[in-house]
């Protein structure tokens, strides 16, 4: 299993896993936002069919602005320490959203920047969302509206 988290592709395509610099960037990508407990991020299996078909209700769902591709990084669960990650609400409403949220907690020696060096080491790469997907999304919502 895999972890979805939206990404800067920048900060992790194309780097030197080994330059701290390089890590601490990332990192920012794996920040809490003001009032969370843990990294939100949806639980998708290996194919990347699933993990774009998260990532696409995740942004019909989460995502106001559609004016250029997003990225999304697939984790590999298994850089996740046993008891780090928790079954939560996404709040959402959204059934195939709220039965993926899952919540990273970072604690003791995991955190953010030991979490971006192991997916960096381990040499994943962001997964693009093009800007012709996101039209569909923004063309649905006019649709909706």
């Amino acid at each position: 299993m895999y972890l979805l988290r939206k990404v800067r592709g920048p900060r992790w395509d194309r780097v030197d896993p080994n330059d701290p610099s390089v890590i601490v960037r990332a990192a920012e990508d794996l920040i809490l936002r003001q009032g969370e407990d843990g990294l939100s991020v949806s639980q998708v299996t290996v194919e990347e069919d699933d993990a774009r078909a998260v990532a696409m209700r995740w942004i019909s769902v989460h995502q106001d602005s559609l004016d250029r591709a997003l990225d999304f990084m697939l984790i590999p669960e298994s850089l996740i320490p046993a008891g780090a990650l928790v079954t939560t609400s996404d709040g959402s409403g959204d059934l195939l959203l709220e039965e993926r949220h899952r919540e990273i907690k970072y604690a003791g020696t995991f955190t953010r920047e030991t979490l971006a060096a192991d997916i960096l080491r381990l040499g994943c790469r962001p997964m693009r969302i093009p800007m012709k997907d996101l039209q569909v999304i923004a063309a649905q919502r006019s649709r909706d509206a």
